[in-house]
């Protein structure tokens, strides 16, 4: 019973570090103790490729991250998250950050940064007029496929939940749960 408790004890701390580490606030020593904690605990180990995997996504992609949890939270079903679709005329494919194919609803949820930043793309420099217009093009080309209807979302929409409900009631997409606050 006693190795039972020591074990758990070493995976709680194991599992803090995890997270420390993902931030750079383990010393080399504390690294390599966990390292080699890893290396023998398979259910640690997968914790670690879990906020790993999470961490990274929440670097990479902020807005989609704040609105993911913004729809659980108002009471909208989970989407499906960067859905291909294939645009016609052999555009290429379209990934859509959030859809709900059976209600007929996809979303977009896009910083200023999009639009506003450097507008590169295949080493092209792109006007933001260029930018708006391809993104309409887009947005034609998937609805014209799925036709599913549309929400768009910045940041101020995510981060102010009664709009981005809003947004997402007007395309037809319905709650599922009562908001939790």
């Amino acid at each position: 019973m006693e190795a039972h408790h020591l074990q758990s004890a070493i995976c709680e701390r194991a599992r803090s570090w995890i997270s420390l580490r993902e931030d750079d606030e383990l010393s080399e020593f504390e690294c390599a103790l966990l390292d080699a904690h890893l290396a023998r605990c398979a259910a640690c180990a997968e914790f670690a490729a879990d906020v790993s995997s999470t961490t990274l996504t929440l670097r990479a992609q902020p807005l989609e991250t704040l609105s993911r949890l913004r729809i659980e939270e108002l009471g909208f079903p989970p989407p499906e998250l960067q859905v291909r679709v294939d645009r016609p005329r052999g555009r290429g494919p379209a990934f859509l950050d959030f859809a709900w194919p059976e209600h007929g609803v996809w979303g977009e949820a896009d910083g200023g940064g999009k639009y506003l930043g450097s507008g590169v793309v295949e080493g092209a420099r792109r006007s933001p007029a260029e930018i708006v217009r391809d993104e309409k093009e887009r947005e034609n080309d998937v609805r014209s496929v799925t036709k599913w209807a549309c929400g768009r979302w910045d940041w101020d929409e995510a981060w102010n939940g009664g709009v981005l409900r809003g947004i997402l009631l007007r395309a037809g997409l319905p709650l599922v749960a009562s908001p939790r606050r």
